[in-house]
């Protein structure tokens, strides 16, 4: 994957300023044990799992950046990872018990609609 293209979004389409907490959904699909554990760890020092291969974070426009700066890296073609930026107002609504660590960012669950 090239870097060239991974920023986008972050140019074109959102336009806020610097302080601006960006709420994050990262789920990924990767084959290799080795790459996959690699990419956990990379995520968890962003974020917290909520299900054994998504992620949740709350970053700045400058940590999201960084994020999928180093997230290229890991991947291989075959790989798939995708990043949801939520708005604001998402909502979500959580049912069942996770054995799974489970926290959030926010008061309130801000994951998915």
């Amino acid at each position: 994957m090239s870097t060239s293209d991974t920023h986008v979004f972050l140019e074109k389409d959102i336009r806020v300023t610097d302080d601006h907490q960006y709420i994050v959904l990262i789920a990924y699909d990767i084959s290799s044990n080795k790459r996959r554990n690699k990419i956990s760890t990379l995520l968890k020092s962003f974020g917290f799992r909520i299900q054994y291969s998504v992620f949740e974070a709350t970053l700045s426009r400058d940590s999201l950046k960084t994020l999928r700066e180093k997230i290229v890296n890991y991947l291989e073609e075959h790989d798939n990872l995708k990043i949801f930026c939520l708005a604001n107002s998402s909502k979500a609504w959580e049912y069942g018990k996770s054995d799974l660590e489970s926290k959030s960012f926010t008061d309130t669950k801000t994951i998915i609609c």
